[in-house]
C-alpha cells in the first residue's frame, strides 16, 4: 500500500475507501498471505485444511491444500498454501511456500520461502530458498517482488 496507493492517487487523482466492521489484512506479500491462512486455521482450531480427493502420506502443519493434492510418504509441509492438482513427492520438505495449480515437486526436494506459479515442475532433490518460479509472462506494470513475478537466476 505504501507504493500502490500513492501511485493510484497520482495517476487518477481519485482514491476511495470502504468502512466495514471486521478484520482486514493486506495480503500483497507472500508472508502476509501465508500468515492470514495460519491465522484463520488457528481461529478455527484446525492444524491444517485439506480439500477433496487428497492423498496424504506425509505430515501437514499450519497449511492449506486444495483439491486432488498428493503428498508423498515422509513429506513435510509446514506453513504453506498448495493449490489444486499438485503432486508433492516422497521426502519433500516444503516450508513457507505458495504452490500454484498443477505443480509437481520432485522427490527429496527442500523448498523454503518460495512461490511456484501454476504448472511448474521441480526436479528431484531441488533445493530452493527465497525464490519465485513463475514462467508465465509478467503482466505489464506489475510491481517487482510481488507474487507472480519472474525472477531470473
Amino acid at each position: 500500500e505504501k507504493e500502490i496507493f500513492p501511485q493510484i492517487i497520482k495517476d487518477t487523482g481519485r482514491f476511495y475507501g470502504f468502512k466495514f466492521e471486521g478484520y482486514w489484512m493486506d495480503i500483497g506479500r507472500i508472508s502476509s498471505y501465508i500468515n492470514i491462512h495460519k491465522f484463520l486455521l488457528n481461529r478455527k482450531k484446525m492444524k491444517f485444511f485439506k480439500g477433496d480427493n487428497c492423498i496424504i502420506k506425509g505430515d501437514l502443519f499450519e497449511s492449506c491444500i486444495g483439491n486432488n493434492v498428493i503428498v508423498g510418504k515422509d513429506a513435510k509441509i509446514e506453513s504453506s498454501i498448495i493449490y489444486d492438482n499438485v503432486l508433492i513427492n516422497e521426502g519433500v520438505i516444503l516450508k513457507n511456500c505458495v504452490v500454484g495449480e498443477n505443480c509437481k515437486v520432485g522427490k527429496g526436494s527442500n523448498i523454503s520461502s518460495c512461490v511456484l506459479g501454476d504448472n511448474e515442475n521441480l526436479d528431484e532433490k531441488s533445493i530452493l530458498k527465497d525464490e519465485i518460479i513463475w514462467t508465465k509472462p509478467k503482466p505489464e506494470g506489475y510491481p517487482d517482488k510481488q507474487v507472480g513475478n519472474i525472477i531470473k537466476k
